[in-house]
């Protein structure tokens, strides 16, 4: 009952299916700044597993970020591209907690749509994308599959380093992946060196600009918790 009053109606609504249409402009954006609070809330919310409240309220989030970048120019369209990515991310964690896989899998389809087109975040934002779709097909044991995906999440980030945004928390998280396919397939020596590579990413990432990722709320793998 109570996974039924969660179920998100947005198969056939403005936030998921209608992506591709002309943006409903008789919605007023708020300004940047308040729609960075809004993302990172809502980030917040999705860290906490309240599913409730990111069902109520991420379907016109979502609408709102639509808009924006599709009626916005310049600078702020570029970083409102990259907030719609991290909106639609938060969407297949949504739709993972609710057993909702083919939910999931439009989430991180729209995600990647918006993340092309979020300028310099594009690189770790498409590679983030990636990782979250290993998560998937880990639990089909279909590690064919989930090396093909590690391998493109890298590629996405060929040519960035410590100044790119998220790319070194995605790289972190490609490794971390990586390490659990390892292991799944009794590869130990590969494992380790994943394992390791993984921890080196986030004291690097320090030493960097000081970017967010921003990348929000998702599942996080271990060689022993993973899906």
């Amino acid at each position: 009952m109570l996974l039924h009053f969660w179920r998100w109606p947005v198969r056939s609504g403005p936030p998921l299916d209608l992506y591709d249409l002309p943006p409903d402009e008789t919605i007023q954006p708020r300004s940047l700044a308040t729609l960075r609070k809004a993302v990172a809330t809502a980030n917040k919310v999705g860290q906490a597993a309240n599913y409730g409240r990111i069902a109520t309220r991420l379907p016109a989030l979502l609408a709102e970020l639509h808009t924006a970048a599709h009626l916005w120019t310049g600078r702020d369209q570029v970083e409102v591209w990259g907030l719609l990515a991290e909106a639609y991310r938060l969407g297949h964690t949504y739709a993972i907690a609710m057993r909702m896989p083919d939910l999931s899998a439009v989430a991180l389809t729209r995600m990647d749509w918006a993340a092309a087109q979020a300028g310099d975040r594009a690189p770790g934002l498409r590679a983030a994308r990636e990782y979250l779709r290993v998560t998937a097909y880990l639990r089909e044991k279909d590690y064919a599959a989930c090396e093909r995906l590690n391998a493109s999440g890298v590629r996405y980030l060929d040519g960035t380093d410590e100044r790119t945004p998220g790319a070194l928390v995605a790289r972190g998280q490609l490794h971390l992946g990586a390490s659990v396919i390892a292991a799944r397939q009794h590869d130990d020596s590969a494992t380790k060196h994943h394992l390791t590579e993984a921890q080196r990413m986030p004291s690097r990432s320090a030493k960097g600009t000081g970017s967010s990722s921003g990348l929000g709320s998702g599942q996080r793998m271990s060689k022993s918790t993973a899906p």
